[in-house]
């Protein structure tokens, strides 16, 4: 994505999405995400496997994330500033559904 997309599409979403794919094979989505994120707080690794397969077939790693939804004694509770619109406290699976839709944003 060139920056004048992004700047379109920044007009009217609360979040866009950037990203690049990568060919690492020879790297592990572990190694790479060691690498990006050395010992930075606010970062995440996300995989998907496939049938209980060895092998992801998508990694996402984030850096420098505002904030992170967690629970506590079953309940919501974020570690730094939450987005706003989000709820705050609650069960947190509905947290959770309620910030994913709070900040979806279609696909390009």
């Amino acid at each position: 994505m060139d920056l004048d997309t992004f700047r379109k599409l920044a007009v009217d979403r609360r979040v866009v999405p950037v990203s690049r794919r990568l060919l690492a094979d020879g790297d592990t989505p572990v190694g790479l995400y060691r690498k990006l994120a050395a010992e930075r707080t606010g970062t995440f690794l996300l995989e998907s496997a496939e049938n209980g397969r060895t092998w992801s077939r998508y990694s996402f790693i984030g850096v420098r994330s505002d904030a992170t939804l967690t629970a506590r004694d079953g309940a919501a509770h974020w570690l730094g500033t939450p987005p706003v619109g989000v709820p705050v406290d609650g069960d947190p699976l509905d947290a959770l559904r309620a910030t994913v839709e709070t900040l979806h944003t279609p696909a390009t």
